[in-house]
């Protein structure tokens, strides 16, 4: 899909294991992402685990957007 006009990417963060974040504190920046799909690579002693994943627009003057809604995975080894 097409990011919004000004967009410079998706900044993703993530959350290993449980209970899922609370906020953006809770989690690591993963990448800033100007393409899709993304697709993260984790180490095989995570297998299993749940990856919680938060994502905002940053946009090309350095605002960002709200954060959307929080997405998890089970991380596959």
């Amino acid at each position: 899909k097409k990011k919004p006009r000004g967009v410079m990417g998706a900044e993703i963060w993530v959350k290993i294991g449980d209970p899922p974040p609370g906020n953006e504190k809770d989690c690591v920046f993963l990448t800033l992402d100007a393409f899709t799909p993304y697709v993260a690579e984790y180490d095989p002693a995570d297998a299993g685990k749940t990856a919680h994943y938060m994502i905002r627009w940053r946009m090309r003057d350095g605002s960002v957007s709200a954060w959307g809604e929080t997405v998890s995975a089970t991380i596959t080894g």
